[in-house]
C-alpha cells in the first residue's frame, strides 16, 4: 500500500471508524448507514490504487470472517454482525496481514479490559461488551504501526 493511501485512510477513515466505535459504546450497534457506504468508498480506492488486489479481497474477508462465524454460530449473542461489518471494512483498507495485525491488538486489548472487570466481578461472562472501541484502537495501532514502517 502506499504512503499517500496511509495517509488518506488515517485521516479519512479513522473518524468513521472511531464514530462507530462510540455509537457502539452508547447503544451496542455499529451503524450500516456508516459501515455500507464507506466499505464501498474506500473498497473503490483500494481497488484502483493498490496492485495487490488478493491482499484486499483476503484483508475483507478475515476482517468480516472472524466476527461474523461466531456471531452466525452464536446467534448473534455474543458478536453482531455490525463488528463483522467494521472488521470488513478495517480488512479493505489494512489488506492482509494488517488485519491479522488489527484483529489481534483489538481483542488483546478487549481482554486486558475484561480480566479486571471479570476478577473484580463488575462484569460477568454474560455481560455485554462493544468491541467496536477494541476494533477501533486495533485499527488505529496497526494504522500507525503501518504509517511507521513506510517511512522508515
Amino acid at each position: 500500500m502506499s504512503l499517500r493511501f496511509y495517509w488518506i485512510a488515517l485521516g479519512l477513515l479513522l473518524p468513521i471508524v472511531w464514530y462507530c466505535a462510540y455509537v457502539d459504546f452508547r447503544t451496542h450497534k455499529i451503524p450500516n448507514k456508516v459501515t455500507y457506504p464507506a466499505l464501498l468508498i474506500f473498497g473503490g480506492f483500494q481497488f484502483l490504487l493498490q496492485p495487490d488486489k488478493a491482499s484486499i479481497f483476503t484483508g475483507m474477508a478475515v476482517g468480516f470472517l472472524f466476527f461474523f462465524l461466531p456471531a452466525l454460530f452464536l446467534g448473534g449473542k455474543v458478536i453482531g454482525v455490525g463488528d463483522a461489518k467494521l472488521g470488513a471494512l478495517m480488512g479493505v483498507v489494512l489488506g492482509w496481514p494488517g488485519i491479522l495485525m488489527a484483529l489481534i491488538v483489538s481483542q488483546a486489548s478487549a481482554l486486558l479490559f475484561v480480566i479486571p472487570l471479570l476478577l473484580s466481578r463488575r462484569m460477568t461472562w454474560k455481560s455485554k461488551l462493544p468491541l467496536g472501541p477494541f476494533l477501533a484502537l486495533g485499527y488505529t495501532l496497526t494504522l500507525v504501526w503501518a504509517l511507521f514502517l513506510a517511512r522508515h
